[in-house]
């Protein structure tokens, strides 16, 4: 939820750096990634 968090409001490094650790943890997240990517 903290990355979610980060994406939406952060400036633009901490935007680049949380989608990162998202892709690079998706299979870790598993449907999660779905509402990720509705946002």
């Amino acid at each position: 939820m903290t990355l979610l968090l980060k994406i939406k409001n952060g400036t633009p490094p901490m935007r680049k750096s949380a989608l990162r650790h998202i892709t690079d943890k998706a299979r870790e997240f598993g449907a999660i990634t779905r509402q990720i990517y509705s946002v």
